[in-house]
């Protein structure tokens, strides 16, 4: 039994589409009225780029990566550091003493200058207070 042109087409492009292109190809990719899925699938299967499968997989096609669920692909563990073998380097000098905060906070007192001579004319307490 002999597959329909548009079954092993629709494979071909189910194949061609599960595979990612570098970003930079982009713009020189025709759009897809532009396009002729049939005469490509042809054109690969001439080239030995693709092969007709009956169970549905092209068996020149790399077995499939998982995915996650929003669509990005797990990490490789050969990426993941072990932070277990690092340790912070051990230093015989002890930790240096900070000031307190009440120290600090003494400080910034005494850099404050008070003016004595403010004007309070303008500025009715009582009316402020029966709004």
């Amino acid at each position: 039994m002999h597959a329909t042109v548009h079954t092993r087409t629709q494979q071909f492009l189910q194949d061609t589409q599960s595979r990612s292109i570098p970003a930079q190809a982009a713009a020189s990719l025709p759009l897809n009225i532009d396009r002729n899925a049939i005469s490509e699938m042809k054109a690969a299967e001439e080239g030995g780029a693709f092969d007709y499968s009956p169970n549905g997989t092209n068996s020149k096609q790399p077995k499939e990566v998982p995915v996650n669920w929003c669509g990005t692909m797990p990490p490789s563990e050969g990426n993941l550091v072990d932070l277990s073998e690092q340790t912070a380097p051990k230093s015989d000098l002890p930790p240096p003493k900070r000031k307190s905060s009440l120290d600090e906070f003494d400080l910034e007192i005494e850099g404050i200058t008070l003016d004595d001579n403010i004007d309070t004319s303008d500025v009715n307490i009582d009316d402020d207070l029966s709004e």
